[in-house]
């Protein structure tokens, strides 16, 4: 009866990679049953470093096209108001616009779960 409610996940010698510094590191398999997520961030503070993370990973992508922005910028300035470059610069600013809501939006769970975290530590 159990065998057929839970089914494990076997690797034999492999070795695995997830990213380029995690080689060889452990896996987290995580079943359950009648198709409900289990919450595997049960602390608020492991939550609050989680949404720090997301926040940083998507401020480097914005570092990143921000300098992308700035270089057609001054493009524009040097060359004059091409067609090819107002066409770049309108799709630069919307990636910019789009990194900037979601920077947000990790900026904003990463301090109410940090509140929370504090709170309860009290």
């Amino acid at each position: 009866m159990e065998s057929e409610q839970f089914s494990f996940l076997y690797i034999y010698n492999k070795k695995t990679s997830t990213y380029w510094g995690n080689f060889n590191k452990e896996i987290l398999v995580v079943e359950y049953k009648d198709n409900q997520p289990m919450q595997l961030l049960t602390n608020n503070c492991d939550i609050a470093k989680q949404y720090k993370d997301i926040r940083n990973a998507y401020l480097q992508g914005f570092i990143g096209i921000l300098l992308i922005f700035l270089l057609v910028i001054y493009k524009i300035y040097e060359k004059g108001f091409l067609l090819s470059y107002s066409i770049v610069f309108c799709i630069v600013l919307s990636i910019l616009i789009m990194l900037t809501i979601f920077m947000q939006s990790a900026h904003r769970n990463y301090k109410r779960y940090n509140e929370k975290s504090k709170l309860e530590e009290y």
